[in-house]
């Protein structure tokens, strides 16, 4: 169970990371100026 709540928490943080990525990339995209 704790293996399966390790893997499941790399999961989200991976997902986090992309999203705010993604966040970043489309900032930059609708304002060049930043």
């Amino acid at each position: 169970t704790n293996e399966q709540r390790s893997v499941a928490t790399s999961n989200v943080d991976e997902n986090i990371i992309v999203t705010l990525g993604d966040v970043e990339t489309t900032k930059i995209e609708i304002n060049p100026s930043i």
